[in-house]
């Protein structure tokens, strides 16, 4: 047999077997010669990567970016409540001089005796000034610097105020005793005060100003420690675990003008 008439009966031969075979074994034969072909193109050929929409580093940037907007939103609404609680402030204590201040630094306990606010002798604040939340008393100014001054809180056993009864107006010392308690002091035997009256400040003593919330007497009171006095433990109005910003407040340079008393109708 001629060689040359050999491939065409090959090609002939290869017709006939694949035209006999069964049409599902033709086709996997399809499918796997096809995919033998795809493999081949795709490593001759390989997919270019799809081009980066943003440069190296914008990821990190934006997430910054994010975070400070984060911060600013933090910032804003601490100023929205630091402007509400000024205007809520200043309606009930209309006659007093007010200023804003915010804690730089707390203590080490729980229940610090002292902070530390950003307001100093440059903003006019000076010694003894009494510092509030709200309507509630928090401490008394002890040492002042240039930019910082550092506030004594009222339940520091350093703190001295003098206060009054709400209901009976009798004198009284308000001393605190350590962790975030105080005690009211009476300087006589008979007293008339009773468990849930109100503690104010009387203004007697230092700048603090009259009128301003101490807290409630927490039992009736009894002999004190101190020969001829009685006391009874007091619940702080203010809650001195959660400070952050706090005011300033002192009586107007008109000496006539009295302050309002906004715990007076308080039982």
């Amino acid at each position: 047999m001629d060689r040359r008439t050999l491939p065409p009966l090959l090609l002939l031969l290869l017709a006939v077997i694949l035209y006999l075979l069964p049409g599902h074994i033709l086709a996997r034969w399809r499918l796997g010669l096809y995919s033998l072909y795809v493999q081949a193109a795709e490593s001759l050929h390989p997919e270019p990567e799809a081009p980066s929409l943003l440069p190296s580093g914008t990821d990190t940037a934006i997430q910054d970016l994010l975070d400070n907007l984060q911060q600013k939103d933090a910032e804003i609404a601490r100023l929205r409540r630091q402007l509400r609680e000024l205007k809520l402030t200043q309606k009930h204590l209309p006659t007093l001089r007010l200023q804003t201040a915010s804690v730089l630094e707390l203590g080490s306990q729980t229940h610090s005796d002292t902070v530390t606010i950003d307001q100093g002798w440059r903003d006019k604040v000076r010694d003894l000034d009494a510092v509030v939340k709200g309507q509630a008393l928090v401490g008394t100014v002890a040492r002042t610097g240039a930019k910082a001054a550092i506030v004594t809180l009222v339940s520091s056993p350093a703190s001295l105020v003098s206060a009054r009864i709400g209901t009976t107006r009798e004198q009284c010392s308000v001393i605190g005793n350590g962790h975030g308690r105080a005690r009211a002091v009476f300087y006589h035997i008979s007293v008339k005060a009773r468990k849930g009256d109100t503690v104010l400040t009387s203004g007697l003593l230092g700048s603090t100003p009259a009128g301003l919330l101490v807290g409630r007497l927490l039992e009736d009171p009894r002999e004190g420690t101190e020969p001829n006095t009685t006391e009874a433990q007091i619940q702080l109005h203010a809650d001195l675990t959660v400070l952050e910003d706090l005011l300033l407040v002192r009586q107007q340079k008109n000496p006539e003008l009295v302050p309002r008393q906004p715990g007076q109708n308080l039982r």
